[in-house]
């Protein structure tokens, strides 16, 4: 549930990673090691203020291994929001705040049990999640077009 994540969150569930752009990632990012992917799951957060995003990052941090719950745990950040991030030369202006967040199941009865991380073992399946975090007016902008520059900037710029 997303209540009491903050007030006017809205959340956007992704669409799974398409087969191709996985390849082409595996290839080019990763020295053909498909065990490196990461993001074939993957969803938008998007609040109205860049103080309800640092929250978010803030409860999410409670709910890791590195704070109070420890339901999941956090793999990367890559915070495109940060001051000094040069949005221009890194990645043609985008901008946002993505979290790799990795959770540990176990199936029993027909059922998905989710696992504290201190409880996971050999037995446990995990899947590591992109949750992108955006504030409102740049998710606008993303959603107008922005993103599809970026993806050709990427492609221009992949080695």
């Amino acid at each position: 549930s997303w209540a009491g994540w903050d007030n006017g969150v809205q959340y956007v569930p992704g669409p799974v990673k398409h087969a191709g752009r996985v390849i082409e990632k595996c290839i080019r990012a990763y020295g053909r090691d498909a065990a490196a992917i990461t993001d074939l799951v993957r969803c938008t957060v998007v609040y109205p203020t860049l103080q309800g995003v640092f929250r978010f990052f803030v409860a999410l941090r409670e709910r890791s291994d590195k704070g109070g719950t420890s339901m999941i745990r956090i793999r990367r950040v890559k915070n495109r929001l940060a001051l000094d991030y040069n949005a221009e030369a890194m990645s043609a202006g985008y901008r946002d705040l993505a979290i790799l967040v990795e959770v540990g199941w176990l199936e029993r009865w027909s059922t998905i049990e989710f696992l504290p991380v201190k409880d996971w073992g050999e037995e446990t399946s995990r899947h590591i999640c992109e949750i992108q975090v955006h504030v409102s007016p740049v998710y606008e902008v993303k959603k107008g077009g922005t993103h599809q520059n970026y993806v050709k900037y990427r492609d221009l710029t992949a080695s």
